[in-house]
């Protein structure tokens, strides 16, 4: 008998050890290994906690080439490496599988199963024999042992029992009442929420990439201005030391000209500074570390033509039907919507079909050639304590937030569109401006210069003109870069970088 227990308790001792996993964090949770040991202490990582991963190898590093990069390469590079994208990514791809694994109960649910069953009872008998013992075997299907009592002639029979086999479950879900239907169709809508948002994330990193681009040239070409207002200061000094040195004038002039020439100094020291704070942003938003060496191009000299921009109840239209975001809130409206549907068929009767084959064997070497359980069932719930009640309830107010939600995302749609498109007027007058009163100021400070050499003019003239061309150097640059902005703020507001489905429409109605 013992060697009839042994294998089966091992195997069952082996089978409740093997799914269990224990450390001292089952007992002591607060240890300074798990957690720190004040709220004023530091914790310390333990070797297995260092020992984690935490260097992902990135996809797509800067080209080799000595070339400056342009912004087409840079987008590449940000669209290949920005985790964001990559997050939306996976977050699409996961509703796509929810979606697929929303439709599994329309087919039927096949499950197979190996039971090895095993037992030992005992069995109480009155009899009317003396004391004494047998061992025997019952119809080949069980052993055991009895034994009577010397007095009182009961009978006790001790039975071990084993069978064993194959099963088969079919379940089958026939007819709820559309229940399902809906609830794979807002899983359907999900996935449209998902795969918009992702969309739209694409185009926040290239809205977002395009502006660090700009901001960094914008960076370069104020250093490069600088630079020119470091010459420009340094030509006035020169001028006022050749009239001290002439006697033909004071020592003022040569101060105030130096003052103005450190200055300019100063400012372009610091320029230095926001160059690498703008690349290091670049660098961030492409998905690259801020440390690598990069090279850029020159901001293009534009000069933009005047022309007639679409109106803009064009441009709403246009971003209603192109702009991932809208799109991604009346898929989640949609979504609540059948969720509310589904919700509301809970409390219908569902028709279903089970279907249970297997073949059983006995101790002995029987075994009963097959068998099966097959049945028709109606189920329909009654009262789950308000349960289905309160989950309509709760999808209805989904329902109505997601309206809100639509409703906030249409105005701020249309803010967006009109902002844009009055901005791409202003950026155009502006750089239009800003260079003629480069050319204006240059032309100022080339007359004030020379009446200056010629005496007829004092310092104050050419240091106020010299400021007057080291502003206007920095509105073209500012303005140039207002005017790429606009370009891509204009772009982002109406959704251009994403091409709707031809069905949009009737997705939506």
């Amino acid at each position: 008998m013992y060697n009839s227990l042994k294998i089966p308790s091992c195997l069952a001792i082996l089978s409740l050890c093997g799914g269990c996993y224990m450390n001292k964090a089952m007992v002591q949770p607060w240890n300074d290994e798990y957690s720190p040991g004040s709220k004023d202490d530091y914790w310390t990582p333990s070797k297995k906690a260092l020992s984690q991963r935490t260097i992902v190898a990135l996809e797509r590093i800067i080209p080799d080439s000595d070339e400056p990069l342009t912004l087409g390469e840079i987008l590449n590079i940000a669209l290949s490496n920005n985790p964001d994208t990559q997050q939306t990514w996976a977050q699409a791809r996961q509703a796509a599988a929810h979606y697929g694994q929303s439709q599994s109960s329309a087919l039927p649910s096949i499950t197979g199963e190996f039971e090895y069953f095993r037992t030992r009872a005992s069995s109480f008998f009155a009899t009317n024999s003396a004391g004494g013992s047998t061992t025997g075997a019952s119809a080949g299907t069980s052993t055991g042992t009895s034994s009577t009592g010397p007095s009182t002639g009961n009978q006790i029979f001790v039975t071990t029992f084993s069978q064993w086999g194959p099963q088969l479950h079919l379940t089958y879900n026939l007819f709820d009442f559309g229940k399902r239907r809906a609830t794979s169709e807002a899983a359907r809508q999900a996935l449209f929420f998902a795969d918009f948002t992702h969309n739209r994330e694409i185009q926040t990193v290239l809205q977002i990439t395009t502006t660090d681009y700009y901001n960094a040239l914008y960076q370069q070409q104020l250093l490069t201005a600088l630079i020119a207002d470091v010459e420009t200061a340094q030509i006035t000094l020169d001028a006022a030391n050749l009239g001290l040195n002439a006697g033909v004038k004071n020592l003022s002039d040569v101060l105030q000209a130096r003052t103005q020439l450190l200055q300019y100094e100063i400012d372009l020291v610091e320029q230095r500074q926001q160059i690498v704070v703008s690349v290091s942003d670049l660098l961030n938003n492409m998905g690259l570390p801020a440390n690598l060496p990069i090279k850029l191009e020159e901001i293009p000299d534009v000069t933009p033509t005047e022309e007639d921009l679409p109106s803009l109840e064009e441009l709403i239209s246009v971003a209603m039907q192109s702009r991932p975001d809208f799109l991604a809130s009346g898929a989640d409206l949609r979504a609540k919507e059948f969720t509310l549907k589904a919700a509301k068929r809970e409390v219908y009767p569902s028709f279903n079909y089970l279907l249970d084959f297997g073949k059983t064997y006995y101790n002995g070497g029987l075994n009963d050639k097959y068998d099966y359980t097959s049945s028709f069932s109606l189920s329909m719930p009654i009262f789950r304590g308000y349960y289905y009640r309160n989950d309509i309830k709760m999808a209805e107010a989904n329902v109505v937030e997601a309206e809100g939600k639509l409703k906030q995302q249409e105005l701020e749609l249309v803010k967006d569109v009109t902002t844009a498109r009055y901005n791409i007027k202003i950026a155009f007058d502006a750089l239009k401006f800003a260079k003629q009163y480069l050319a204006s100021a240059a032309e100022q400070y080339k007359v004030a210069l020379s009446e200056y050499k010629a005496g007829t003019a004092d310092i104050l003239t050419v240091v106020s003109a010299q400021s007057s061309l080291a502003d206007a150097r920095a509105r073209l640059a500012k303005s140039t870069q207002g005017w790429f902005d606009a370009l891509a703020n204009l772009t982002y507001a109406i959704g251009a970088a994403a091409s709707p489905p031809a069905n949009i429409q009737q997705e939506f109605q």
